[in-house]
């Protein structure tokens, strides 16, 4: 009995990026670190510092939390990794819907409004 051989298909195409997880995990870890202070009651107490937290906090929520996912999703399909791209893809459906109700939340309660409009 011979043992099995491992083949290698000569016709398979380097990846365009290498593996794009640890960006989606990344971006993922700063927008969820963003909202940590705010969790945690950690306010200031001037007003005008108030506004800026909120309006940081939504920003890193949207640019690095939906951003990272959405940039590592595309560059999954573009490794011709269909199963990737379709997880990150739905992890922006996920995680990335959440982030964008959170800068959407979090700006409005910078304006001063209850935090939905």
């Amino acid at each position: 009995m011979s043992a099995p051989h491992a083949t290698t298909d000569a016709a398979a195409p380097a990846p365009v990026f290498g593996e794009p997880t640890p960006l989606g995990l990344l971006g993922l870890a700063i927008g969820c670190a963003s909202l940590v202070p705010i969790a945690f009651g950690m306010i200031p107490s001037d007003p005008a510092k108030i506004v800026m937290m909120f309006k940081t906090a939504s920003w890193l929520c949207l640019l690095f939390g939906a951003g990272c996912q959405f940039l590592a999703g595309l560059m999954s399909f573009a490794n011709k990794n269909g199963i990737g791209g379709e997880a990150r893809g739905g992890g922006i459906y996920n995680t990335g819907n959440l982030t964008l109700i959170n800068a959407t939340v979090n700006r409005n309660l910078a304006l001063g409004g209850n935090g939905f409009g």
